[in-house]
Parts: C-alpha cells; structure tokens; sequence
C-alpha cells in the first residue's frame, strides 16, 4: 500500500480555509478500515504536526464498504483507494506551510499488516489561491461523503425479528438502505437489545451501526 499527502491547492491565501487529506492506494483484494471497523479491523489514524497557527478539522471519512471476514465478522472499510481529509486553515502571517502527518493503519486481505509512514507536503501562502491536480480527488471523494439529516429519526422495533425503523419526513424507510450510524439515545437500547436473528447481524449496536437484516 501507498500512501501520500496531498492539498486542494497548491497555494492559500492567508487565512484561508483549504482542503488537506491521506490518499491511501492498496493493493487489489487488500484493505483498510472504516473509522467503526466493525467486528474486526482498526481505523485509519492520522495525527497532524502543523505549524504555529494551521488548525485541522475532524476527518472527513467517505461511506465505506461492508466485507465478511474470517467466515462471519462483519466489517466496514475501503478497498482499492480512499481519501480521508479534512479542512484546515492556513495561517496569516508564513510565506510557506509544510503540513506533516503521522498515519497509522491496517490494511487486510487474509492476513492482516500494520503500518505507520511520515507524510509531509508543503503549500506556498499568497495573494491568489491556486487549484491543486489533486482538487479533482477531493471532489470526487467529498461526495461520497455519508449523507446528514436534522431530522430524520430511528427507532428500534423489539419483536420476534428485531429490527430499526429509520423515519425521514415523507417517507419510511425499512429496512435500512444500507449503513446508518445511529445516534447515541437509541444506541444505548440498541446494545441491550438482540444482536442477530437465525444467526444474521440485524443490529451492531456495539459499533454504531445498523444494517438491514439479511446483511445486504
């Protein structure tokens, strides 16, 4: 696996907001882990060493694959290649910005590597902004970023075959299109709640994370 720093830009203007983030390449049939690994796995971690000024956001994690591992472990993750970035602002008074990163990860296949490598990248701070090659990752990852709502609401159905109703105004949906993160009232029934029906995951309340029953 490869791993690279990269920025939106190439330059910032003082006191921007810009776009920094950890393009990881895996090879094919290998990967790495959703920031819930599911079962089993780790997330990626990146730690930011950024000069005096230059403040990072959360990261920005795209929505992740579900695989079956070891026969019957249910973990989230990428294959292939992922970018996990995050929005940081450039300090007002350097000529130049040199973003280092520390990346631990651990990238799967039937066995399982762990990792840390070193990243730098530097940006030059000037008058004008100017677009990066690497914007067009950005886009194209930012908009598989997971979808936020207000005000939908999930609601957990005991029964004989348990299951989440997940409500978003002007429609109902179930079973549950996909992974949904839950929020953290109904977690805490969720985790006291049953775990699977006829030996399939229903709920992962452990892990923040529900999926239709059947695992689709």
């Amino acid at each position: 696996m490869t791993a690279r720093l990269l920025a939106a830009v190439d330059a910032v203007v003082p006191g921007q907001a810009l776009l920094v983030g950890v393009h990881l390449d895996m090879k094919p049939g290998w990967h790495t882990y959703w920031k819930n690994g599911g079962d089993a796995g780790l997330p990626t971690e990146i730690a930011w060493n950024l000069p005096d000024g230059f403040e990072a956001g959360e990261i920005q994690w795209p929505t992740p694959h579900r695989y079956v591992e070891g026969g019957d472990l249910i973990t989230y993750g990428y294959a292939d290649e992922v970018l996990l970035f995050a929005e940081a602002k450039a300090p007002a008074d350097s000529p130049k910005v040199e973003v280092e990163s520390t990346i631990d990860f651990l990238v799967c296949k039937v066995d399982c590597i762990p990792g840390r490598v070193d990243l730098s990248h530097a940006i030059e701070v000037g008058p004008e902004a100017k677009r990066a090659a690497a914007n067009d990752v950005f886009d194209r990852y930012a908009a598989q970023r997971p979808a936020k709502s207000d005000t939908a609401s999930a609601e957990w159905l005991p029964s004989a075959a348990p299951r989440v109703r997940l409500r978003v105004p002007g429609r109902l949906l179930e079973p549950l299109p996909g992974i949904v993160e839950i929020p953290q009232g109904l977690r805490r029934r969720l985790e006291t709640g049953p775990r699977e029906v006829d030996g399939r995951p229903v709920v992962r309340g452990d892990h923040h994370v529900a999926e239709p029953a059947g695992g689709r």
